[in-house]
């Protein structure tokens, strides 16, 4: 070091006295037995790895470190303790540890004027848990250094009064105990530095990359729905029924699903169904009614024959209880008052009016246990129904699709296509909507029958034009969706699989502006026709503007990557060669990481 100060023209008396007062200190600190711990009284570990013991002072000084500060700079004990930094802290020593086992069996060190480099320089090195890159980014500690700078204010020197003083104040540590735990960060450092090495990034690589984030497309779309098809189209009868189950694998799924229908469609005593249809927060007219109108379609096909759960199995918007066929189970203290008071009504085989809630209208029924019998028997004929009505549904689906596409491929005019797809459905008849009273002075919806009604107030409902559900008004019928424009890692369809979801981007990025896909493409809920609206493409001469600074970002996510995978590796290979003392986990202790209290720094000044 003093050959450093020399290289610098440390001539002066006044230099010369800097250099003396930092030769005291070092020298201390670089007496052969420097580098060792020093014994302690008892033995206190917050995590053991291989044999090594975290120390209590280390896991505090880390925690600190990685404290969560204001725009100011002052520590926020409440964030940290929301993040679960005393978890990160360890986490980051169980790892710093384990790589420096890796680096003593590779016969890797760090030398004295290493860690004085560092020092001199005003860097602390922490480690932060590589197992998950994204860590390190929300704490903002770059390369697992942090500027202390050790500066006196005036001479914007190193001091080494400066140097003591930020010791205590920022991890509590001694000089000693200070370097030595950052010559341990340093040779962990280092061992990061080995994995990532080799780790390199091609012009070809970088140029796919950057042509996939900077290139976007965008389409068209046209869903063509399953459940838009299957609410218009009429109801299987018994000739489709014995048609279909005709086909011994079609009467075997029948079979197999009666075991597990029977289990949850044969009513329990005092048990709860019910169907939800849900409205908006603030619902218009319009919306009450299109509610009201699937509300009375579920009403009608129970009195048709069909179970409640058989219904509420299909029609009901309640995903919680939608798949046990509407059953809430026999407690109700925990439902909303109308719901709660309806139900409590009720006896057993009863179903009530349409209730509506917050979450929209509600047909609700108790079960009666003395009709196990009629249900048992009804459970086959509506599996059959079921499994019939979707066969047919899904056949009539891909055909509309096809047709559809036919006429668009042929230049025909979205919007016109979509009419003559349309035109084609069925217009079945659905229930009349279910009577809508209005507090007093307020008149009730035109239509509907007396005993299906549903109580709200003036103010729950906006005065709007209410409409009639039909095929060619359902929201759910074929429409043009534009997408918004999307890079090669993109979504632009919800609801496809990834494989479908693929081969929509690459034809956005491989097809003809104008072009349609050749192919419907399969969604959760029917199919879905993709045209390419509009396409731009990024060039070599934009990628050459930008090459340098994105090819760092992405060598430097590629090591992060790597790194993030070897110390996993490392922490599964000798997860049963370290410890956890969890109650020094407990971030509610203090900004200084939990010490226990009666434990003191044996070196600190």
């Amino acid at each position: 070091m003093l050959s450093l100060f020399r290289q610098r023209g440390l001539a002066s008396v006044v230099y010369g006295g800097i250099i003396i007062s930092i030769i005291f200190v070092f020298v201390v600190q670089f007496r052969p037995n420097a580098g060792q711990k020093a014994a302690s009284i008892k033995e206190a570990c917050v995590a053991t790895v291989r044999g090594w013991c975290v120390d209590p002072k280390d896991y505090r000084a880390s925690y600190r470190l990685l404290m969560p500060r204001d725009q100011e700079g002052t520590p926020s004990p409440a964030q940290a303790r929301k993040m679960g930094l005393g978890k990160i802290a360890v986490d980051g020593l169980v790892e710093r540890e384990l790589l420096l086992d890796e680096a003593e069996r590779i016969g890797l060190k760090v030398s004295d004027d290493e860690i004085t480099d560092q020092i001199f320089e005003g860097w602390i090195r922490v480690s932060v848990p590589a197992a998950d890159p994204q860590v390190a980014y929300k704490m903002r500690v770059r390369d697992g250094m942090i500027y202390a700078g050790f500066k006196d204010p005036k001479t914007k020197q190193f001091d080494v009064k400066t140097y003591e003083r930020s010791l205590r104040m920022l991890v509590g540590r001694s000089a000693t105990e200070f370097r030595e735990e950052q010559g341990r960060e340093i040779l962990a450092a280092k061992m990061r530095d080995l994995v990532t090495a080799p780790i390199r990034v091609s012009d070809t690589e970088a140029y796919d990359l950057y042509a996939g984030q900077k290139s976007s497309a965008s389409v068209n779309t046209i869903p063509v729905k399953q459940s838009w098809v299957a609410r218009w189209m009429p109801q299987p009868g018994t000739a489709d029924i014995e048609a279909w189950t005709h086909d011994p694998a079609n009467a075997d799924a029948v079979e197999k699903l009666a075991g597990t229908r029977e289990a949850e469609d044969l009513p329990k005593a005092n048990h709860i169904r019910h169907v939800l249809i849900k409205t908006p927060p603030d619902p218009t007219e319009d919306d009450l009614r299109g509610a009201a109108s699937k509300l009375a379609e579920a009403r009608a096909r129970i009195a048709a024959g069909a179970t409640f759960a058989e219904v509420a199995r299909e029609m009901s918007e309640d995903r919680g209880s939608q798949l046990t066929g509407g059953d809430l189970g026999e407690k109700t203290d925990g439902f909303v008052g109308p719901f709660r008071d309806a139900a409590n009504a009720l006896k057993p085989g009863e179903m009530t009016a349409a209730i509506q809630t917050q979450f929209g209208l509600h047909l609700i029924t108790k079960d009666d246990p003395s009709k196990e019998a009629d249900v048992k028997a009804q459970v086959r004929k509506d599996i059959a129904r079921e499994l019939t009505a979707k066969a047919l549904a899904a056949a009539k689906t891909k055909d509309l699709a096809a047709k559809l596409l036919l006429d668009l491929k042929s230049g025909t005019k979205a919007e016109d296509a979509i009419a003559k797809i349309v035109a084609t459905m069925p217009r079945r008849t659905l229930p009349a909507p279910m009577t809508i009273k209005r507090e007093p002075k307020e008149e009730a919806l035109d239509g509907g029958a007396a005993d299906a009604t549903v109580t709200t107030t003036a103010a729950t409902v906006k005065k709007e034009p209410a409409k009639v559900l039909a095929v060619d008004t359902d929201p759910d019928r074929p429409q043009l969706n534009p997408s918004q424009p999307f890079n090669k890692g993109g979504d632009p369809v919800s609801g496809l699989a990834p494989t479908n979801e693929r081969a929509l981007v690459d034809f956005a990025f491989g097809g003809k502006e104008g072009d349609w896909d050749a192919a419907a493409v399969d969604a959760e809920d029917g199919v879905v026709l993709v045209q390419l609206k509009d396409q731009k493409l990024t060039t070599p001469e934009e990628f050459e503007k930008e090459k340098d600074t994105f090819e760092q970002q992405m060598l430097g996510a590629k090591r992060a990557e790597a790194l993030s995978l070897h110390v996993k590796r490392l922490r599964e290979e000798a997860k049963n060669e370290y410890k956890v003392d969890e109650s020094y986990l407990v971030d509610a202790r203090g900004p200084d990481g939990g010490a226990p209290a009666d434990e003191e720094d044996e070196e600190s000044p």
